[in-house]
């Protein structure tokens, strides 16, 4: 990859960010009548938006959420984190929670007095010699940027192995302070890992 392609590539995940701010302000953010929290609405991908944008796979390998804070969300700050877990020999690629107690990588806690309503959260994987500096350049990365209200925080972390695919979360809400949002799976070797993306209080 040519270093304009590089330059290109390492932009991505903050235009995304601001595009995604532009379009969630379209949206509307607030809880159902009876009180409760339409699933559909706490976290909605914004980018990939449909197939056509899939097919970006893997050469973008960048996907945006916007995320409800209103309703069952957190009250006091936020955090982005990550947490892996390997496979079993008969699991497949299918979104699954990697629950707490594993091991977890994460951005700092962000508090706040009163709560904004929404957050944008970009994720991106970026090959070896891409992307922002830092890290192990022979390694490939996942990047996660979140955004709420005036703060933002990026959190790189470097992936065990190459980057096969990833499993999207269709019914994230938030449960007991968390909202899962999407695996990226890895596999080193024989061992394959999933990287579980998610925010919590």
């Amino acid at each position: 990859m040519g270093s304009m392609s590089r330059g290109i590539l390492a932009g991505v995940a903050v235009v995304l960010v601001s595009a995604a701010t532009a379009v969630i302000t379209t949206m509307s953010l607030r809880p159902g009548s009876s009180g409760g929290t339409a699933t559909a609405n706490v976290a909605r991908k914004i980018f990939p938006a449909g197939p056509a944008e899939e097919m970006l796979w893997p050469t973008d390998r960048a996907w945006v959420f916007s995320v409800r804070l209103d309703g069952a969300g957190p009250k006091s700050g936020l955090r982005a984190a990550v947490r892996t877990a390997d496979l079993g020999a008969n699991e497949g690629y299918a979104y699954e929670k990697v629950a707490r107690g594993a091991p977890e990588q994460a951005g700092g806690l962000r508090e706040w007095q009163t709560a904004p309503d929404s957050a944008i959260v970009s994720i991106q994987v970026f090959g070896a010699g891409e992307g922002p500096a830092g890290g192990d350049r022979d390694r490939e990365r996942l990047i996660v940027r979140l955004k709420a209200g005036d703060m933002a925080v990026t959190s790189e972390i470097a992936i065990e192995g190459a980057v096969t695919g990833y499993g999207g979360n269709g019914y994230a809400e938030w449960v007991n302070g968390e909202i899962h949002l999407m695996n990226v799976f890895a596999k080193s070797g024989e061992v394959v890992t999933r990287y579980d993306v998610l925010l919590s209080e």
